[in-house]
């Protein structure tokens, strides 16, 4: 079982640990187990978004998008409501009664609130993409979050 705990500390950055430790997890855990899990990405999206022309912290920021939407539509069904209209309660709740959460990551408050926060935060670029898209978030495909953070990534480029 994979404990973990995540305190912040004045003038340490734990943040970018704590979430690759996440991510880490939770794909570990899809190929280990052979029960009903949720992937964080599939090998033709991970190749997908190695292929893209993309910096490191931009592909992480799309694996992140990637598998933030794959749960934000699991709760938006569990819940039966939009993915626009969840909030952090249903997240923490939906961390909480989670069985693949659960047999492997010791969830405590503070890894609710941190979870909580990371796919609240990954509604921001998830509208983004969605309304240059034109569709309901539910909607998006992961070419279109891989296209969209590429086309965001050269227009930083283009801007610098």
């Amino acid at each position: 079982m994979w404990v973990f705990n995540y305190r912040r500390e004045p003038g340490r950055k734990k943040l970018t640990i704590a979430l690759v430790f996440v991510l880490t997890v939770s794909y570990d855990y899809y190929i280990k187990s052979s029960s009903k899990t949720m992937e964080f990405l599939t090998q033709e999206e991970a190749i997908q978004v190695d292929a893209a022309l993309l910096s490191s912290k931009e592909k992480f920021s799309t694996r992140l998008a990637i598998y933030a939407l794959r749960c934000l539509k699991e709760i938006s069904q569990t819940e039966d409501i939009v993915i626009e209209n969840i909030k952090p309660e249903q997240v923490q709740n939906w961390v909480r009664n989670d069985s693949s959460f659960q047999e492997n990551i010791e969830v405590d408050a503070n890894f609710d609130s941190f979870f909580t926060q990371l796919l609240m935060a990954s509604l921001n670029p998830l509208k983004q993409v969605s309304q240059t898209e034109n569709i309901p978030i539910q909607e998006l495909t992961v070419k279109q979050l891989i296209d969209w953070f590429e086309q965001e990534s050269k227009k930083n480029l283009e801007q610098d």
